[in-house]
């Protein structure tokens, strides 16, 4: 069977310049003078209070929903006493805690998503990409459901995005190896380009994907097995 692959999202210029930070941060040696990882939160989210204040669009969404992603990540993956030390004494920046301000961007977002005049099916895929960031993905599959046929079709037709397709992850375990096939596709086309860090964030949001569904199965599974024990009692 070929695997066709799927259209990247198309996102905010800006959303180019973070990784492309990132990347710097992460490829100086100590002591260079490149911005500290909290002053590229900062950045980041002073640039997405911008992106609320404008018209809502596909675009806008996916851009803040991956702006939202990059400060968890960069959260999750260096500890904050890390940073501190990397910032060589630059690190008194005037921004809230990451955990504090993902909660605060959140909030923005869920607002501006009840505010916004958007179609259905957007407004669908901005509810589950909000459950994806607080990482409650059992209610992000239950936001995704009524999109199960649009998913349906795209997939067959291999025209639905990267993201979309995550999220028709939430609904159908067997497609997360295509989209692994498809990350892994793009970090060896985009190998020399700091968006590469992007797919690395996919990926971890699959694998949380893929964690759940095993234990969904493992719950499936020992059901069973009491039913069929129970079945066998005299």
């Amino acid at each position: 069977m070929t695997i066709h692959k799927f259209p990247l999202d198309k996102l905010n210029p800006e959303v180019q310049t973070w990784f492309r930070l990132i990347d710097q941060a992460r490829r100086t040696p100590e002591g260079e003078l490149v911005p500290s990882f909290l002053e590229i939160i900062n950045q980041i989210a002073t640039e997405l209070d911008e992106f609320f204040k404008q018209k809502s669009n596909p675009k806008n969404l996916k851009s803040i929903f991956v702006g939202i992603s990059v400060i968890s990540y960069l959260n999750e993956r260096y500890a904050i006493e890390k940073i501190m030390m990397f910032a060589k004494g630059r690190y008194r920046v005037s921004i809230p805690a990451p955990p504090e301000l993902i909660s605060q961007l959140l909030e923005k977002f869920s607002d501006r998503l009840i505010t916004s005049i958007l179609d259905k099916k957007i407004k669908t895929i901005g509810k589950s990409m909000i459950y994806v960031l607080k990482k409650d993905l059992e209610a992000a599959r239950d936001a995704c459901i009524p999109l199960i046929q649009n998913f349906k079709e795209g997939f067959a037709n291999s025209n639905l995005t990267l993201l979309e397709l995550i999220f028709y992850a939430l609904l159908r375990n067997d497609i997360i190896s295509i989209i692994i096939t498809n990350l892994n596709a793009y970090q060896t086309e985009y190998a020399r380009n700091p968006l590469a860090i992007y797919f690395s964030i996919l990926k971890n949001i699959v694998n949380d994907i893929q964690a759940i569904h095993t234990r969904r199965k493992s719950y499936l599974q020992g059901l069973w097995n009491l039913f069929n024990t129970l079945s066998q009692l005299e």
